[in-house]
């Protein structure tokens, strides 16, 4: 009798131990499930300020372009009206030329005039 008292106490011991040991199981199991859920939302979050990230980037990339476009097209129509001013400076200094010589033709003559 001893021995069965012995042995059912032994068992209700195993049976307490095992209940013991299956609710750590689950609080475990519950306490990973919580955080595979907790790095499922941070992932989400991540995922989405990634994206954010990136359309910002593009946007960016695409207003240098068209700021790089903008400045090309402006040094280009700057070359033109530099060209535009030479034309302009040298067509004045041959006009200037011809003048002068004019000028001076006059003088001569009116100098060979006021001789005779």
């Amino acid at each position: 009798a001893a021995a069965a008292k012995r042995g059912l106490a032994d068992a209700q011991s195993a049976m307490k131990h095992e209940r013991v040991e299956r609710g750590e199981a689950q609080r475990t199991a519950r306490a990973l499930e919580d955080e595979r859920n907790a790095l499922r939302v941070q992932l989400a979050r991540d995922t989405e300020e990634r994206r954010r990230v990136e359309g910002a980037s593009i946007k960016t990339l695409e207003q240098l372009k068209l700021n790089d476009e903008a400045r090309w097209a402006a040094e280009r129509a700057l070359q033109a009206e530099q060209r535009k001013l030479q034309e302009l400076e040298a067509e004045h200094s041959r006009s200037a030329t011809a003048v002068a010589e004019r000028l001076a033709a006059a003088d001569r003559r009116a100098g060979e005039a006021g001789a005779s």
